[in-house]
């Protein structure tokens, strides 16, 4: 979770998240409640904020430097 990395360092911010995500795994609740849940996340990141990060549609990943290199080539 980049944006958390940027509060509160990214290798505190890896294991939050990744202790998190394990808690939520166990216990069989939602992602973003857990997070949400969690004061180290929401004294850093609004639950709007975690909304948006999580959201698949707005998430484009390494999509526009792919594009980018097929272009080059063409």
């Amino acid at each position: 979770m980049l944006a958390l990395g940027e509060k509160i360092g990214k290798q505190t911010a890896h294991e939050v998240v990744y202790e998190i995500a394990m808690d939520s795994f166990e216990k069989e609740i939602p992602f973003k409640d857990a997070l949400n849940g969690d004061e180290r996340v929401s004294n850093n990141l609004s639950s709007q904020e975690i909304g948006s990060l999580l959201d698949p549609v707005a998430y484009i990943g390494e999509s526009e430097k792919i594009v980018d290199d097929v272009l080059s080539r063409v």
